[in-house]
């Protein structure tokens, strides 16, 4: 008995610390975020430990507490957690790979709704990252092949390994390669893409936890932020089949500009998607069919 602590979830001291500090550090929902650690840490889910008394041996307090400590220093919680909840699935994430946004869920669903009717289709996913946007689809569309593709060795083995945890079918799904160079003409139905679009000067105003801890190469787009979301745009009209769709993620106030860059590469039925803060976020844009200019 001596060497088990009983932790109540909501009225312990040591949460009220932990809650203290994370405030402190500027931790937006500081006892929220404490408990979801600690309930991490016991392998329970946050509603059981809000529920119990949960039993804490002293090495769990050593862990909780360590686990605290980083989220002070702003590590992401995604990292410390090893995982984001995205489209309804768990993503693997690790340092140096990006945490997956509420917003890119916009990209997976403007990829489903370009593939309805399209048996047996292809999808290539650039800049993929975790992966989330290709695991998600593949999720959805177990009739669609998808693969992911990411100039980082690091991102592509997340993106390997969520692919397959959803996939399950063994395939190699996720390839390290620069953008479409890996990928033939005429290739694939549906392209998606969230390139870095972060201007270069706007970098030092994120969040700590963006700024200071995830990869910058997956978030810096150069001066005006659409230095990579050119290159993909130029390039995915060789790689698409003829009516085949290009999906692109960008930022607040690019809208303008990836619609002019699209019309100037020879797209038809060019369109900015808003998410659901109303901030154009996702570029759409078709190769022309056979015969169309």
């Amino acid at each position: 008995m001596s060497h088990i602590c009983p932790i109540p979830s909501a009225a312990d001291e040591s949460m009220a610390d932990a809650a203290r500090d994370l405030q402190e550090a500027g931790v937006e929902r500081p006892r929220f975020e404490a408990q979801i650690l600690l309930a991490h840490v016991l392998g329970i889910g946050r509603g059981e430990l809000l529920a119990r008394r949960a039993a804490v041996s002293p090495a769990a307090q050593g862990a909780w507490m360590r686990l605290i400590r980083a989220r002070c220093r702003r590590v992401p919680m995604a990292y410390l957690l090893g995982y984001r909840e995205f489209y309804g699935l768990r993503i693997a994430v690790g340092a140096s790979v990006l945490v997956p946004r509420p917003e890119t869920e916009l990209l997976v669903e403007r990829a489903i709704m370009a593939l309805q009717g399209r048996k047996g289709a292809v999808v290539l996913d650039v800049c993929t990252g975790s992966g989330c946007v290709a695991a998600a689809v593949a999720h959805r569309l177990p009739g669609v092949t998808v693969v992911a593709s990411d100039i980082s060795s690091y991102a592509t083995a997340y993106a390997k390994h969520n692919l397959a945890s959803v996939a399950g079918d063994g395939r190699d799904r996720a390839i390290c390669a620069d953008l479409l160079s890996a990928f033939g003409s005429d290739r694939a139905d549906v392209i998606t893409a969230n390139p870095p679009y972060v201007a270069t000067p706007d970098i030092e105003a994120l969040q700590h936890e963006i700024r200071d801890f995830e990869p910058r190469v997956a978030l810096d787009g150069g001066p005006d932020g659409l230095r990579i979301g050119r290159l993909v745009i130029a390039a995915a009209m060789r790689v698409l089949r003829p009516g085949g769709t290009l999906l692109v993620e960008i930022g607040a106030g690019q809208s303008r500009a990836v619609e002019t860059l699209a019309t100037q590469h020879g797209y038809v039925s060019v369109a900015v998607h808003p998410d659901l803060a109303r901030i154009p976020r996702v570029l759409e844009a078709r190769r022309p069919e056979v015969g169309l200019s």
